[in-house]
């Protein structure tokens, strides 16, 4: 828990493993799409990325 000043939120820091946590989202989140080679779009990215366009 930080506390660095009266005028901000409390905040919470959490130390993750990078690739643990990466590969644990990439298998949680679905759906996938190939958005081209090296951009992959996972969940409700998928409709706003098409929404966008």
């Amino acid at each position: 828990m930080l506390n660095n000043s009266d005028v901000h939120y409390r905040e919470v820091k959490f130390w993750f493993d990078k690739k643990l946590i990466t590969s644990l989202l990439k298998e949680k989140i679905k759906p996938l799409k190939y958005f081209n080679d090296k951009i992959l779009l996972y969940g409700l990215s998928i409709n706003k990325i098409k929404r966008g366009r």
